[in-house]
């Protein structure tokens, strides 16, 4: 089959939106599975273990400078949020940098190059030791404090193990992932984990939902 040279430019076009909705505010993982919970090589939910979920330390990099204090509001503020649902415990390693290599936290958080090309890309439970980061685009930190709160939600979610919302089965398809799917609960256009880009409802939340709640009991039950 032939295509014009209008048609292949709007193909790769498609192509490049698609890509950059993806990189927006995601994972760096590249795994094959992908679901709303990340499932491991095992088949298993990429979830903490019991008694890891209890110490999910970090630290924040004093790269940020004037935005530090504003970082790290958000964060607190945004684990407190999903500690009231599940059993695990977010703790800030106020003591130590995130360049200290001899006591590390669990995992870091870091800014990026202002360049960049996503807001900001976390990490999975079953990411190795080196890749558990969350990084922040150092533009983006420049941001009002209810949008830095709504990123850290999103991203904290990753690091529960949580996929993003609007490749659920009723989301519509617009913004798929590969792999396959497994939901935890309904589908959810309000949930913190969706894109407001995507799905038959253009929603932005900036706090949990009900299912975001839901979900998040059943996965770490107290």
């Amino acid at each position: 089959m032939r295509y014009s040279y209008t048609a292949l430019l709007f193909i790769i076009v498609l192509v490049l939106v698609n890509r950059s909705r993806a990189d927006d505010c995601g994972t760096s993982d590249s795994a094959s599975h992908r679901s709303i919970v990340m499932i491991n090589d095992q088949g298993e939910p990429d979830l903490w273990s019991e008694e890891q979920a209890k110490d999910l330390s970090f630290c924040i990099s004093e790269v940020f400078a004037t935005n530090y204090e504003k970082v790290e509001d958000a964060v607190r503020e945004a684990a407190l949020q999903w500690m009231e649902y599940g059993n695990f415990d977010f703790k800030l390693v106020d003591d130590l940098s995130c360049d200290n290599k001899k006591r590390q936290a669990l995992f870091r958080i870091v800014p990026t190059a202002r360049q960049a090309k996503f807001k900001a890309r976390a990490f999975f439970p079953g990411a190795e030791p080196h890749k558990r980061k969350i990084q922040i685009n150092r533009r983006f930190a420049d941001s009002a404090t209810v949008e830095m709160q709504r990123l850290m939600l999103h991203e904290l979610g990753h690091v529960l193990g949580l996929r993003h919302e609007h490749i659920h089965v009723d989301a519509g398809g617009d913004c798929q992932e590969l792999g396959d799917f497994d939901p935890i609960t309904d589908y959810d256009p309000a949930s913190i984990m969706h894109y407001p880009t995507c799905g038959p409802k253009k929603l932005q939340n900036f706090v949990l939902s009900d299912l975001d709640k839901q979900g998040i009991s059943s996965l770490y039950p107290f």
